[in-house]
């Protein structure tokens, strides 16, 4: 009882209007989950003046909740990107001893093979990165982390259970057309509940962090990457 007698309360305003009285562990929690923007207006006992909840660093964490559907869309198109790069080198030099692999880089149909393969065949890596350190490499360029109900980094199983979540509802498996329109699902989802479908049925939380310089600087270099990328998959199509 003298811990929660002694917990700092705050108050808040609700749409910049009325007023709203709450610890200091519930207002976290209400910041964090993406309730209330780190902008909200907030006062406490002692304060002159009403102040953004960003000016105070010990309500607004390292990470939120809070839903950014476009960094997860770009971190899994870079993730899908580089590791479409390291495969399909790997196809091109197998395919000096089995010649009927070209079919995987030559033409439009090639491409979506080689597409559905890439979506198929991520669930593996993808997996053990998730259940080692809990990002990838672009989730660690996007500051992007994801964490099971217990918040620990996921374990095996529960890493390939959220993997291979993602390429069925998410990406349907790659397959063209199917993969537009499960994407577009997915942003809805997102956008409306705050979690994808394979989020929630894991129970699993994505957190995302700021971005510093020196991230900025390397997502800039993924981009400039997937687009010449793109440039030289369409041309050598």
């Amino acid at each position: 009882m003298d811990t929660l007698t002694q917990e700092k309360t705050w108050s808040y305003r609700k749409d910049n209007q009325s007023t709203v009285e709450v610890p200091e562990s519930k207002l976290k929690e209400l910041i964090s989950s993406g309730q209330l923007s780190p902008d909200t207006l907030v006062w406490s006992s002692g304060m002159t003046e009403w102040v953004k909840a960003s000016s105070i660093g010990s309500l607004v964490p390292d990470y939120d909740l809070k839903p950014h559907p476009w960094l997860r869309f770009f971190a899994r198109q870079f993730d899908l990107m580089i590791y479409n790069f390291f495969l399909s080198l790997f196809i091109v030099m197998v395919s000096i001893f089995l010649p009927s692999l070209e079919i995987l880089y030559t033409g439009i149909s090639g491409m979506f093979l080689l597409q559905i393969i890439t979506v198929l065949t991520w669930i593996v890596p993808e997996t053990i990165l998730m259940a080692a350190f809990g990002m990838t490499l672009s989730k660690w360029v996007f500051n992007i982390k994801v964490r099971n109900a217990s918040e620990a980094i996921l374990s095996l199983g529960e890493s390939f259970e959220r993997s291979l979540g993602v390429a069925v509802k998410g990406l349907a498996l790659g397959i063209p057309v199917f993969y537009l329109v499960t994407m577009l699902m997915s942003y809805n989802k997102l956008e409306n509940t705050g979690r994808t479908s394979w989020d929630r049925e894991g129970n699993f939380k994505v957190y995302h962090g700021k971005i510093g310089p020196i991230r900025m600087m390397a997502i800039f270099g993924l981009a400039c990457i997937y687009i010449l990328f793109r440039i030289i998959t369409v041309l050598t199509m």
